[in-house]
């Protein structure tokens, strides 16, 4: 990677991402804004549940030449269409999502929204969706970047509109009235634009020069159940993101799905295999189900040097963006505010801690999530979460909860929050042990009222000394009753 990226290379990571290349390999090629690409047509369509429509590709030559080639074509594992290898594609649900065209290490794509008239869906079509532009940008620290947003129609035409801006995600800079972003934080956020019913979304990954400098490698494999690899050994380096694509049934339920390693998130070269979670059901019809309440699933098998580890733990966490069916949802009976992300353990163990920055984007349909470490990942219900292993509980009435801290991971401060039941006031302890455990700190101990109580943590042990990162328990006792969870100090 080049030694400093400048805003104006942020910009054209954007195409260098739609290409199917990360920023380090397409400024690595010094080719800049001359690099081949894809073009689709349409780039944007509007269709009524049922219908067809024929999209086509070319390869855009350096010198602007068009080239015809074979393309490989995909969709997002949305459930609103499908695509034939000639690119004809097939509205089968309402719903929204994206049709890829790849060919080689070149990839692009297009964005599709099916209309169903009869469930009430206008048949004119005046704005298809939202677009921010510009999409996934890496920034260093201190730059900053104006996003904009625009109102795309049936026929593609994007018109300009102001919006109301937020920061969902890792608090990673500051975000103006108008879209002016300015990078304060390492790591990853996410970027969002509203106006009126309609949302759209876009990401910024936030580094240091030191971070471009020297950035650890990663070898991506995706295979079957069989152990048979699917598709190309994949190259990437943190900044970069990987995206999920064109992968064959069962896999293509992971189609559409991202990681971002962030910078930091690496000290050594890994080597991971991504498949289906446990949880996954290939049934004979050509379909994919899961466990009750469970929508999506990932697995992840990490080597160094040849080890296994597992689970493999990240210094910063990645990203990970899993895709999920909205008609599976409403299916369920769940609405986008139930759903969470989880490491899975068993069939009785659904573990959110380590899971952070869930933002649930229900206009790709797709969940996103800061995770500390590799493994196995179900999108579900919150209520799947359990207790964590290694926790005791006794005595505990359903209304007394101990929360997951925030942030988890965490450097070095994070919140505890807990809710004590009852009409009267109760003794009540929150303390924190070691893997071994001892008790390291006792944070709050005194008689409390009824309801909601927060108390922080800022790493250190009941004498001031700095604690060394790693896993740590708090646990949360009133009267006779306790229940004790898990997490992650990092440095």
């Amino acid at each position: 990677m080049a030694k400093k990226i400048h805003s104006s290379k942020a910009l054209w990571s954007v195409l260098f991402l739609l290409m199917g290349l990360s920023v380090s390999q397409a400024l690595a090629q010094g080719q800049g804004k001359k690099s081949r690409k894809i073009k689709i047509t349409p780039l944007s369509a509007r269709l009524q549940k049922d219908s067809t429509l024929q999209f086509t590709a070319k390869i855009i030559e350096v010198n602007g030449t068009e080239t015809d080639t074979t393309f490989t074509w995909s969709v997002d594992a949305t459930g609103f269409g499908s695509i034939s290898s000639e690119g004809l594609f097939t509205a089968t649900a309402r719903g929204q999502g994206n049709v890829y065209a790849a060919a080689g290490d070149l990839t692009a794509r297009a964005h599709v929204n099916v209309i169903d008239t009869a469930r009430g869906d206008s048949a004119r079509a005046v704005c298809s969706h939202l677009v921010v532009t510009p999409a996934d940008t890496l920034l260093l620290l201190g730059e900053s970047m104006q996003y904009r947003v625009s109102m795309v129609d049936s026929a593609g035409v994007a018109h300009d509109t102001t919006g109301t801006w937020q920061l969902r995600g890792n608090t990673v800079g500051e975000l103006s009235e108008t879209g002016l972003f300015t990078a304060t934080d390492r790591g990853v956020g996410i970027i969002k634009a509203t106006v009126g019913r309609f949302s759209a979304t876009t990401r910024v990954i936030v580094a240091t020069e030191a971070d471009t400098a020297a950035c650890d490698s990663i070898r991506i494999r995706i295979k079957d159940r069989d152990g048979v690899q699917q598709g190309n050994l994949v190259r990437v380096q943190e900044n970069d993101i990987f995206l999920i694509k064109g992968l064959p049934f069962p896999l293509n339920v992971l189609n559409g799905g991202e990681i971002v390693f962030p910078p930091g998130s690496l000290t050594e070269g890994i080597d991971i295999e991504i498949g289906l979670s446990e949880t996954a059901i290939v049934r004979n019809d050509s379909t994919v189900a899961y466990g009750d309440q469970i929508l999506n699933g990932i697995s992840f098998h990490v080597t160094v040097d040849g080890v296994v580890v597992s689970p493999y733990y990240f210094s910063t966490p990645v990203q990970l963006v899993l895709p999920y069916k909205e008609a599976l949802l409403e299916t369920l009976g769940l609405t986008p505010d139930d759903l969470w992300i989880f490491f899975f353990e068993n069939a009785t163990d659904y573990n959110g801690d380590g899971i952070a920055n869930v933002v649930v984007d229900t206009v790709m349909n797709k969940i996103y999530a800061d995770i500390i470490h590799f493994s196995d990942l179900v999108i579900g219900a919150r209520s799947l979460e359990t207790t964590a292993a290694g926790s005791e509980t006794t005595a505990l009435p359903l209304s007394h909860r101990l929360f997951s801290n925030y942030p988890n991971p965490f450097n070095p401060e994070t919140k505890i929050s807990f809710e004590v039941a009852g009409v009267q006031s109760a003794e009540a302890e929150v303390s924190v042990y070691n893997v071994r455990g001892q008790k390291i700190r006792t944070l709050l101990e005194a008689r409390v009222e009824p309801g909601m109580h927060a108390v922080g943590w800022d790493g250190r042990d009941d004498h001031g000394a700095v604690l060394s990162s790693g896993l740590y328990f708090y646990r949360l006792r009133v009267g006779d009753a306790t229940i004790t969870r898990r997490m992650m100090l990092l440095k």
